[in-house]
């Protein structure tokens, strides 16, 4: 998981001199702001077969008042997948689902029928073996994004 701090001198003199509910409110829409900027990021980011994976993505900021964090990330559904894209897959691991494979084979018209799933057995087995690189879109977009998501919540904090 990546995280992005926010340690900014204006907001520790905002904490110090705005009220806690104040504070609070304008750093949690700082926050929605910052995490839907950082989302698409992400979402860019994101190779795209049937579209789940990126379409699952989702922010959400947790904690009470003033102890917030906000979280980009892959819906249930698709977190095990969406670790497979985001870290890759060693060469030697295990293959992955044929099933899953099968269907992609036919949605790009490799094969049909039958020889579908001999085709996604020997796709699978290519992926075992050799691995997959990871396309880092959570790394990448917090690394090209995290300065502008802090001058985002920043920027809050100035308009008041």
């Amino acid at each position: 998981m990546t995280s992005i701090q926010v340690n900014s001198s204006d907001l520790a003199q905002a904490k110090r001199l705005l009220d806690p509910a104040r504070f609070s409110r304008l750093l949690r829409s700082g926050m929605e702001e910052a995490l839907a900027y950082m989302k698409g990021l992400v979402q860019g980011k994101t190779p795209v077969d049937t579209g789940l994976l990126r379409g699952s993505i989702f922010t959400e900021i947790r904690g009470t008042m003033l102890d917030f964090h906000g979280v980009v990330a892959p819906g249930p559904a698709v977190k095990e997948y969406a670790s497979v894209m985001e870290l890759g897959r060693r060469p030697g691991a295990r293959m992955p689902p044929v099933d899953a494979i099968v269907r992609w084979v036919i949605r790009k018209q490799i094969a049909s029928g039958g020889s579908a799933r001999s085709v996604a057995f020997l796709i699978a087995r290519s992926i075992g073996r050799k691995g997959i690189r990871g396309r880092h879109m959570f790394e990448e977009a917090a690394r090209e994004g995290a300065a502008t998501a802090v001058r985002i919540i920043e920027n809050r904090f100035r308009k008041g």
